[in-house]
């Protein structure tokens, strides 16, 4: 098997998690032994006051394909 690493990520409300994960030859996957989590508050770009736009405006611009990211998105980003 090719050595690669795997890396699984979880996005939260408040922070996010990763950790390396693990494939044996039987193409199981387990956690492995990396793990980094950081809360986004942590960051000095983080904006506590973010709102995103509404879903159904998100929804619409994927369906129409005119995704329009705002500036404040960005930034949160």
């Amino acid at each position: 098997m090719q050595d690669f690493l795997l890396v699984g990520v979880d996005g939260g409300a408040t922070k996010v998690n990763c950790w390396s994960v693990s494939v044996d030859d039987t193409r199981k996957f387990t956690l492995g032994d990396v793990n980094v989590n950081r809360s986004y508050a942590e960051y000095s770009d983080y904006d506590p006051e973010f709102v995103p736009v509404d879903i159904k405006i998100q929804l619409d611009e994927l369906s129409n394909g005119n995704i329009q990211v705002t500036n404040a998105e960005v930034k949160q980003a």
